[in-house]
């Protein structure tokens, strides 16, 4: 609350940035910057070197997931169809996550 003052979020900030740029940069409406991100990881080779990290016996994934759901992940994530964004924050999730088990050499289940 005392960030904001007439609806204007960050307003101390904004206050100050006026006396060194322009207002209608300062108060411009917000707007997302596009990622690639889900075009990076659904290259074929990183769909390789993702499933092979989940893949292990014993991954976490297969623990969380159990061996069905586990299957039909990896089956939609090496599709030829495209993958959605959130299914690719999973899959990128959970190899990161395997990667650190390993290498901190964790037991788990």
């Amino acid at each position: 609350k005392e960030k904001t003052q007439d609806g204007v979020i960050k307003f101390p900030l904004k206050k100050i940035l006026e006396s060194y740029v322009d207002k209608d940069f300062i108060y411009r409406k917000k707007v997302g910057l596009n990622s690639s991100f889900e075009e990076w990881v659904c290259t074929q080779q990183n769909k390789k070197f993702l499933t092979s990290i989940i893949e292990k016996k014993e991954s976490l994934a297969l623990v969380l997931m159990g061996k069905s759901n586990m299957k039909k992940l990896m089956n939609h994530f090496n599709s030829y169809k495209p993958v959605h964004p959130n299914v690719a924050r999973l899959v990128i999730n959970l190899a990161l996550s395997q990667s650190w088990i390993d290498e901190h050499n964790l037991q788990f289940g």
